[in-house]
């Protein structure tokens, strides 16, 4: 990964101009959406479902806000869309923590394989 990285940062252009740029970004927003819609549903019901998707969408808002922040103009865009997402950002880790508040691991500690016991001879 790390040579990737390297050569990504040495080729890509440091601004780009493109067509769609507002499809771009709605498609971000269309994939947060559902993700956050049900991870509000799961979690209200107290399910343990929510935590996988509560992982979800904090990655992906991470990332809108990673993304946002990082292609923002200078100034007062910028602000913006930093308290935009700070406020998306704490929205989705209040739903971190409620869906961990839930979870259970599907195999109880005291019934888990010991290590071991899963490494053939």
């Amino acid at each position: 990964m790390l040579p990737w990285m390297v050569y990504l940062w040495l080729s890509l252009p440091g601004a780009v101009q493109t067509r769609h740029w507002r499809l771009a970004w709605l498609g971000l927003d269309v994939a947060v959406l559902p993700v956050l819609a049900a991870t509000w549903r799961l979690a209200r019901r107290r399910d343990p479902r929510a935590l996988p998707l509560a992982v979800a969408n904090l990655t992906l808002i991470g990332a809108r806000l990673w993304f946002g922040v990082s292609t923002a103009g200078a100034g007062h865009a910028t602000n913006g869309m930093l308290v935009w997402g700070a406020g998306q950002l704490v929205l989705a880790l209040v739903l971190l923590w409620s869906s961990a508040a839930v979870w259970r691991p599907s195999t109880p500690v005291a019934e888990a394989v010991p290590v071991k016991e899963l490494i053939p001879r």
